[in-house]
C-alpha cells in the first residue's frame, strides 16, 4: 500500500471534518451544501482508496492496477495522446464558456434572468461536459494512431 493512499484518505477526512465543524458552528445559507460536502470528504477518505485497497481479497488487483499504472505513466504514445486530448478538451471548453458569458449577458439584458439557478445548472453541466469531451477526444485519439 503506498503512503500516498494513506495521506489522501487522511486529507479528505480531514477536510470533511473542517467543512462539517464549519456548517455547525456557523449560521449561513451554505449550512446544508457545507455539511453534505463535509459528509462526503468524510465518506471518500474512510472508502475510496485506503481501505478498499487494503483488503487481501483485492491486494492482488491493485498491483495489476499500479502495474498497469507504471506502465502507462511511461509510455510516451499514451503521453502525448493525453495532451492532445487535454489541449482539444480546454479549447473545446473556453469556446463554450465564451459562448456561455454571451448568452447569459444577454439573457440579463432582457431581464430573463431572475435567480441563479440556471446558471449553477449550466455550469454544472459544463464541468461534466468538459471532463466528458477529454475522455472521448482520447478514446478517439487512441483508435486514430
Amino acid at each position: 500500500m503506498k503512503k500516498s493512499n494513506l495521506l489522501t484518505s487522511v486529507c479528505f477526512l480531514f477536510t470533511g471534518a473542517i467543512l462539517m465543524v464549519i456548517s455547525f458552528y456557523f449560521e449561513s445559507k451554505l449550512d446544508n451544501l457545507l455539511f453534505s460536502l463535509g459528509f462526503t470528504y468524510l465518506i471518500i477518505g474512510l472508502f475510496a482508496k485506503y481501505c478498499y485497497w487494503r483488503t487481501p481479497t483485492n491486494n492482488a488487483r491493485y498491483q495489476e492496477r499500479l502495474e498497469e499504472a507504471h506502465i502507462n505513466a511511461i509510455d510516451e504514445r499514451k503521453e502525448m495522446l493525453r495532451n492532445k486530448a487535454g489541449r482539444q478538451a480546454y479549447i473545446i471548453g473556453m469556446a463554450t464558456a465564451c459562448l456561455s458569458a454571451f448568452i447569459f449577458a444577454v439573457l440579463d439584458q432582457l431581464e430573463i434572468i431572475a435567480d441563479a439557478t440556471p446558471i449553477l445548472i449550466y455550469l454544472g453541466g459544463f464541468i461534466v461536459f468538459e471532463y466528458l469531451i477529454g475522455i472521448v477526444i482520447y478514446r478517439r485519439l487512441c483508435e486514430k494512431y
